[in-house]
């Protein structure tokens, strides 16, 4: 679950993919609102409710992949989820 400093979000990460842009490494979040329609599986039934794309990781920080840019991702640690989730970013 994340949110971001632009108070968007809480957000359920449903996917995370990997790009190379401008030559750097950085990822884009699939993601879905918490009370979102879900199969019997847990996954998503309908279209993601956004996504969040071009991030970095620096200094222990998400951040977006332009310097000009202060917005950052924060992964909610408080978050329990009613089944197992595990998400690798890199």
């Amino acid at each position: 679950m994340v949110r971001t400093s632009y108070d968007t979000g809480p957000y359920v990460v449903e996917a995370i993919s990997e790009h190379e842009d401008y030559g750097v490494k950085n990822i884009s979040l699939v993601c879905s609102l918490p009370d979102a329609k879900r199969r019997k599986d847990g996954k998503m039934s309908g279209e993601p409710d956004g996504w969040l794309n071009e991030i970095v990781a620096v200094d222990g920080q998400l951040l977006k992949l332009f310097k000009a840019s202060t917005d950052e991702i924060i992964v909610l640690t408080d978050f329990h989820p009613k089944q197992n989730v595990q998400v690798s970013l890199f």
